[in-house]
């Protein structure tokens, strides 16, 4: 079994604050992510959505969940071309978060 991952208490919690965006109506573009790439693979930091099937996976370091899905998803990137994915971390914002991302991804 392997071990649990420790969980880091420096996260603080926010009051959820609803909010109702602006759905898409079918046909209309996807707008462009911005934000900071942390996969050496990807050279360019513009998406391109069409004709591919998008996965947003929403996750943070300390999350059993998060961690066991990106498992998950790794096993269908070779089983369906046409899938593209793009994990969206909110909350390990700070450079010394940062800094452990790479470490991250390489242990899970």
């Amino acid at each position: 079994m392997p071990p649990v991952p420790k969980i880091d208490k420096t996260y603080k919690m926010e009051e959820y604050k609803p909010h109702h965006p602006q759905l898409l109506v079918n046909g209309t573009n996807a707008p462009e992510i911005a934000g900071r790439n942390y996969d050496d693979q990807l050279k360019n930091d513009k998406v391109n959505f069409k004709g591919k099937i998008t996965l947003l996976d929403f996750w943070y370091m300390n999350c059993l969940p998060c961690i066991k899905t990106i498992a998950m998803i790794e096993k269908l990137i070779p089983k369906y071309p046409m899938l593209q994915t793009i994990g969206v971390n909110t909350l390990d914002t700070s450079e010394a978060q940062i800094a452990k991302i790479g470490n991250f991804k390489k242990k899970k």
